[in-house]
């Protein structure tokens, strides 16, 4: 019977530790303003509502990006139970630092969880960040330019699969 317990809690584990889904994925290729607006903008984008101030779409090799400017920043959609984002960057120059930062209070309080140093003017360079936020509802990220011109694209939130906490206590008997 302890075998059988056991086997039962490594595979729960298991399982636990792998239920992840990619829940927001944007690429900006459409709906992102012209120019950087001065003051905080909601802009409608493939993965919903972003907020955005000082930062727009800026035609880099071909394609549309996020561009910041000195102080912009953007904030993305509400996100259930996030674990990790990852997006590619790049800037003007290199050693510009992105800021990464979530809130569970909708942007009331900030916590900085990662940061991105662009290390190429010309090429991308890639971030995973951990969120750690698996059981929490409406969590929003805040990527911040504390640097002039950086170039953000291919943001991508995993979340956790797992269901949410039991509203009543399970209780197991042995016999």
């Amino acid at each position: 019977m302890k075998k059988i317990l056991l086997f039962a809690l490594i595979i729960l584990t298991s399982y636990w530790l792998n239920a992840q889904t990619v829940s927001l994925n944007e690429n900006f290729e459409s709906g992102l303003p012209a120019a950087a607006p001065s003051s905080e903008t909601s802009v409608s984008l493939s993965s919903g509502i972003w907020k955005l101030n000082g930062a727009f779409g800026g035609s880099d090799n071909g394609s549309v990006r996020l561009r910041m400017n000195t102080n912009g920043y953007a904030i993305t959609p509400a996100v259930d139970k996030p674990v990790s984002v990852s997006f590619d960057h790049r800037g003007s120059g290199s050693g510009k630092v992105l800021t990464v930062a979530k809130s569970t209070n909708n942007g009331a309080n900030w916590t900085t969880i990662g940061t991105a140093t662009v290390s190429s003017a010309s090429a991308y360079g890639s971030a995973n960040i951990s969120i750690g936020e698996a059981g929490t509802k409406n969590v929003i990220l805040r990527f911040s330019c504390n640097s002039a011109t950086i170039f953000v694209d291919n943001v991508r939130i995993t979340s956790s699969d797992m269901g949410d906490e039991p509203t009543q206590q399970a209780a197991i008997v042995a016999s």
